[in-house]
């Protein structure tokens, strides 16, 4: 009889309640806000802690939308083995705070690039659904989970405007140029999230995340020390199970 009526229901729901064979993995998109780390009080990244006294950028200027993908394959009942890619993008115009031109502003334009690559694992809280028969599977509700990743983080920085070359605590060259920086260093996130079934293949998410990176300065701004590439994003997103 179980046989029998299995197939009615599943019609009778339009897939949206039942698939017909266990998920072997999934594929999530995210987008969100990234509170960065890369100007900080702490006294331990150099070269930034230089711009942040000479010109009016702050510790929300970097601050930018993240992305972010996830390719999930289910090892066990409750772990999956995931990859996952992040990248976000912000550009702030800034001016320096003592020193002006005919009584201008003297500004330059910085942007930071950053890309994070990595693999790691998902553990799901709460078993992910369950078997009813050979040819029903019920996804569950609600899908709590935690993760953790490692791999690397690449970052581009540059700088185009105006710029101010000291000559005495007086008298500045004002120049005009573009100065970029970029390189990539290990990195490592940590995550948790909840899943919200809307039907058998997709749900929506919110999910923290946080990413631990640091790189050395290069190109123009070689020797200035390390910046930081670390932050805390706020996410929500939609997940496909295949």
């Amino acid at each position: 009889m179980t046989l029998l009526a299995l197939p009615s229901v599943a019609a009778a729901q339009s897939g949206k309640g039942f698939m017909f064979k266990r998920p072997t993995g999934s594929f999530t998109m995210r987008a969100g806000y990234e509170a960065s780390n890369t100007i900080t009080s702490s006294g331990t990244n150099d070269g930034v802690d230089v711009l942040q006294r000479e010109t009016t950028l702050g510790p929300r200027s970097f601050d930018a939308l993240n992305l972010g993908f996830d390719l999930d394959f289910v090892l066990t009942r409750n772990v999956d083995l995931t990859f996952t890619l992040d990248v976000s993008s912000r550009s702030n115009t800034s001016e320096y705070r003592d020193w002006e031109e005919n009584g201008q502003p003297i500004r330059h334009e910085s942007e930071l690039d950053r890309a994070a690559l990595g693999g790691g694992f998902r553990y799901y809280l709460l078993p992910r659904g369950r078997q009813i028969s050979t040819l029903a599977f019920i996804p569950a509700k609600i899908l709590p989970y935690v993760g953790a990743t490692g791999g690397v983080m690449w970052y581009n920085f540059r700088q185009k405007g105006d710029f101010v070359e000291v000559v005495n605590d007086s008298t500045g060259k004002i120049f005009a140029d573009q100065l970029e920086s970029n390189h990539y260093n290990v990195m490592g996130q940590a995550f948790a999230g909840i899943e919200r079934r809307i039907n058998a293949r997709w749900s929506l998410l919110g999910e923290t995340r946080y990413t631990k990176s640091a790189a050395t300065f290069t190109g123009d701004y070689a020797g200035l020390g390390d910046i930081q590439l670390s932050g805390l994003a706020f996410s929500l997103g939609a997940t496909v199970r295949f």
